[in-house]
């Protein structure tokens, strides 16, 4: 057999092996894809496991005799008549008035100030100068312009006659 003889065999058997070996797998890939897809059938249950701890007994769940404790100007809480507290506390930025501005004082959300002529409030925590673009404080009441001088008003009526003063020195 010639060398371009068997070239030509090889050529004309490689398709039909293919052909042979993806026919023989063909049904096995089919088989496989069946039992992939079939419904499974329950096993057979495990022992029982050992049981468990109880737990801690738990509260009742009401709020009978409960009430409302003030922990300082803005900030409450909520306790149980045993004193023991519910949750943690409740906190309200509500506005409260600080006086007048003092430099280098740390200020709460909620604290309001006056500066300037105006009230101002805190709208986060801050140590800043209210004003001048602060964006920690928001304008509350600003100040209004000087008036004009009023009129003089009227004279008075004469007041009352006043004690005797003391008697003077003669420097003659």
């Amino acid at each position: 057999m010639t060398r371009v003889q068997l070239h030509a065999l090889v050529r004309g058997f490689v398709p039909a092996l293919q052909a042979y070996i993806a026919a023989s797998l063909d049904p096995l890939h089919q088989r496989v894809t069946a039992l992939e897809t079939q419904e499974r059938l329950p096993g057979v249950p495990g022992p029982a496991g050992p049981a468990g701890k109880d737990g801690a007994a738990g509260r009742d769940g009401t709020l009978d005799g409960c009430s409302i404790e003030q922990v300082d100007e803005r900030t409450w809480r909520l306790v149980r008549s045993d004193g023991s507290a519910i949750g943690g506390p409740l906190s309200f930025a509500v506005p409260l008035y600080r006086g007048v501005y003092v430099a280098a004082t740390k200020y709460v959300k909620g604290d309001s100030v006056t500066f300037g002529g105006s009230l101002w409030i805190a709208r986060e925590a801050t140590e800043a100068k209210p004003g001048d673009g602060a964006t920690a404080w928001q304008l509350a009441v600003k100040a209004g312009r000087e008036g004009r001088e009023g009129k003089p008003g009227k004279d008075g009526a004469p007041g009352p006659k006043g004690d005797r003063g003391d008697a003077g020195r003669d420097y003659r």
